[in-house]
């Protein structure tokens, strides 16, 4: 194995332990919380226009939006710790990296605390897209260099 193949395994299992293991712990809870409250909304206030049915809209595109993100970076993960060429799914791949780009975008503009925590917070999964992106576009570039 040589030292490039090294690094590039301890940078994915580096990212998959700081990045991509707690956002999925945080996507959990988050999900549980956005449920009930959109569990909260239909079964029990019954759909009355007073609550701002736009919020548990919005709440409800952020978290499918969000898990589309997280579901793409562990299969990602997982295939690129165990080869270097581009995966079958690669479009499917990069659809879901942008809709985890949504999804973080959607959650640090909708918050009213300060940006610096927003980017922290919501922002964090964006360096696990940025890693996959690039090792999806150095796939793509070597498989589009490969002799035919």
């Amino acid at each position: 194995m040589s030292n490039v193949s090294v690094c590039r395994k301890i940078l994915i299992l580096a990212v998959g332990v700081f990045v991509v293991l707690p956002t999925l712990l945080a996507a959990c809870f988050g999900t549980v919380v956005a449920g009930g409250m959109i569990y909260e909304l239909f079964f029990i206030r019954g759909l009355t226009p007073e609550y701002g049915i736009f919020l548990y809209v919005k709440l409800l595109a952020m978290t499918l939006l969000g898990w589309a993100g997280l579901v793409t970076v562990a299969l990602l993960h997982n295939h690129f710790l165990r080869s270097h060429a581009l995966p079958a799914w690669h479009r499917r791949a990069w659809q879901g990296l942008l809709c985890g780009v949504v999804a973080c975008i959607g959650l640090v503009g909708w918050f009213d605390t300060s940006l610096i925590s927003r980017l922290v917070v919501f922002g964090w999964p964006l360096v696990a897209v940025v890693t996959f992106a690039g090792f999806l576009a150095a796939a793509q570039q070597r498989e589009a260099a490969a002799p035919v």
